[in-house]
């Protein structure tokens, strides 16, 4: 289960590193 949510945890955090980059 923690494995789980720290896929999804690093997967969300990418797409939002993603998303603010190019909002830039």
């Amino acid at each position: 289960v923690f494995l789980l949510l720290f896929f999804c945890a690093s997967s969300c955090f990418r797409t939002l590193r993603i998303l603010s980059i190019n909002s830039k």
